[in-house]
Parts: C-alpha cells; sequence; structure tokens
C-alpha cells in the first residue's frame, strides 16, 4: 500500500494526465507555455505618445470648432446647445493640445519641429482667440 506522501503525487499525477485543476509547486514549471505578446508590437517613445495625443486632442477641437460653427439645423434651441456644447468640448481640447505641445517643447527634444506646429496650430484655430476677436470687432 502506498505512502500518503505517494497517494498525494500520484493524485496531481492524475489530475494533470486529466487536464483538470492542475496546480503546480512553486518549484514545479507550469505545463501551459506563457506567451508574450509584448514583443509583438513595439512601444513607441513617450515624444512621440505625447505628440499624437496632443495631435489627437486637436484634431477634436478642429472638428468640433467646425460641428458648432456650421451645424444649423433643428430648433433654435436645438442648434443655441449644440454650438455651447462643442464650443466648450473644442476649448477644453484645444487648450489640451497647446500644454501637451507646450510639455512636449521643453521635456522632449526629439520632437520640437512637430511641437512647435503643434502649438502654433492650437494657438491660431484656438475658440477662445475667435470668440475674442469676434467680440472686438
Amino acid at each position: 500500500m502506498p505512502s500518503k506522501k505517494n497517494r498525494k503525487s500520484s493524485a496531481a499525477a492524475r489530475r494533470a494526465r486529466a487536464g483538470r485543476g492542475f496546480q503546480p509547486d512553486a518549484g514545479q514549471r507550469s505545463h501551459r507555455v506563457q506567451r508574450d505578446f509584448s514583443a509583438a508590437k513595439p512601444k513607441m517613445r513617450p515624444a512621440t505618445q505625447m505628440f499624437l495625443v496632443g495631435a489627437v486632442a486637436e484634431l477634436v477641437a478642429l472638428v468640433m470648432l467646425a460641428l458648432a460653427l456650421f451645424s444649423g439645423v433643428g430648433s433654435t434651441s436645438t442648434i443655441i446647445a449644440t454650438f455651447l456644447v462643442c464650443i466648450v468640448l473644442s476649448i477644453i481640447a484645444s487648450a489640451l493640445a497647446g500644454i501637451l505641445a507646450l510639455v512636449g517643447l521643453v521635456k522632449y527634444r526629439r520632437m520640437t519641429g512637430a511641437n512647435i506646429a503643434l502649438l502654433a496650430v492650437s494657438i491660431i484655430f484656438s475658440p477662445v482667440l475667435w470668440l475674442a476677436l469676434i467680440a472686438l470687432l
């Protein structure tokens, strides 16, 4: 008759062969192969990531500004609500793009030209600037 230790190890071996509920001890390796999927996709540098987030934010700002100015369909209250929501979202997205461009200029030298261009676009197409110009005229 096998001892208790042999009975436990043979029970673990049976479960492993059956493929259900096998938990390896701390010193044993698992029978399943762990795959590393992080090696398949190359990581972008932080400067590139920050620039891309800023560029997407500026694109959202431009789309919201165009939508606010050219979406005149519906009742008066619908037009005003759409205008206000789109202008607020455009201001937030443009400010985010400008801040990311400034941080990219200060912190990373790699994307200096692209960050200067992003900062210029975020200032030129800023809804706050255009609303201030309209108010002054």
